[in-house]
């Protein structure tokens, strides 16, 4: 009984254990069912993606219809952007002036009234005589009233910043004996931006009262007073009519001599708020202008800064620019 026993146990046993192996089969097979499915369906839900991003993307005329509204975006506002940043500069030139306008006064306070000079000499270490450059005079005036070169540079000016930095007023010890990054030779400042001019001028001497043009004899005296070289006296011209008049140069009360009617001086006053001291280069050459469209910065004896059309009355004006060409400075 006891071996009949033990026989029905072992059996039992052995049954139990293959529906434990059965139901371990069954669930890994299921498991592995459900994972084959689950990579067939997402391989299925990728391809299905990609069929459809394929039948989403865009045409090649869409594309050239966006590519065309950019464009024409691009044109809107590109040009107003060229705007703001030439207002900026023009803004940063305005400012340059202001400086210079500020260290001629401090030069004016130091020296009874009189506006610097131009300069008396040109070239390296002034070894040249000045015959054509209307510039405020650099041994006088750098660095005791302006310490920074770049102050008499307009940041529009087609090449002047590039010209500056290049070493056009720097002396040949810079890095490798080159000019470039060398020290200031003041002698070298001439109007790579700016004209300055030492004397008291008025619009109807430099232009032809009738046609506006250059008045040949005031560029004549002109090139006549470089020749001589007096730089810090006054002088004179007559015109086409043979009237003469005196040149002087300029100095705080200045503006007494341009009175016409002494019976009635507030009648033909003028002030220094109407007295050019600097201004931008013109040049009959529009690729000269510092500022295009055209028409430059002014700065006056009284030391404020005024933006004037082209063409205009002295200094921005047609005249001027023809004198400038006429002698080529």
């Amino acid at each position: 009984m006891h071996q009949d026993l033990a026989t029905a146990t072992k059996s039992y046993l052995l049954t139990k254990n293959r529906r434990n192996i059965f139901t371990y089969a069954a669930r890994t097979l299921a498991a592995y069912g459900y994972l084959m499915y689950t990579l067939c369906m997402d391989r299925q839900s990728r391809n299905k993606r990609r069929r459809e991003s394929a039948s989403t993307g865009f045409t090649l005329i869409e594309l050239l219809v966006v590519i065309s509204i950019i464009s024409i975006l691009a044109g809107i506002l590109l040009p107003g952007l060229a705007r703001a940043r030439e207002a900026a500069r023009r803004a940063s030139c305005a400012s340059n002036l202001r400086q210079l306008g500020l260290s001629i006064a401090m030069y004016a306070n130091e020296n009874r009234g009189t506006f610097p000079p131009i300069q008396y000499r040109i070239g390296e270490n002034c070894r040249d005589r000045n015959t054509r450059v209307f510039m405020l005079n650099g041994p006088l005036m750098y660095p005791e009233y302006f310490n920074d070169a770049r102050v008499l540079v307009c940041p529009s000016g087609a090449n002047g910043t590039a010209a500056f930095h290049a070493g056009r007023w720097s002396r040949p010890d810079g890095p490798g004996g080159n000019r470039a990054g060398g020290s200031i030779d003041p002698c070298l400042l001439d109007t790579l931006s700016y004209f300055y001019v030492g004397w008291l001028l008025r619009d109807d001497w430099i232009a032809d009262p009738a046609t506006r043009d250059a008045s040949r004899s005031f560029g004549d005296a002109v090139k006549q007073h470089f020749e001589i070289g007096d730089f810090d006296a006054d002088w004179s011209f007559v015109d086409d009519d043979g009237t003469s008049h005196a040149i002087l140069r300029l100095r705080d009360g200045i503006e007494r001599f341009l009175i016409t009617d002494i019976n009635n001086p507030s009648k033909g006053v003028t002030s220094q708020s109407s007295i050019p001291v600097m201004f931008d280069k013109i040049s009959l050459n529009v690729m000269d202008f510092n500022h295009i469209p055209g028409g430059g910065n002014v700065l006056f004896m009284d030391g404020h800064v005024e933006w004037a059309r082209y063409p205009g009355v002295f200094p921005i004006s047609r005249a001027w620019a023809e004198l400038v060409a006429l002698l080529g400075l």
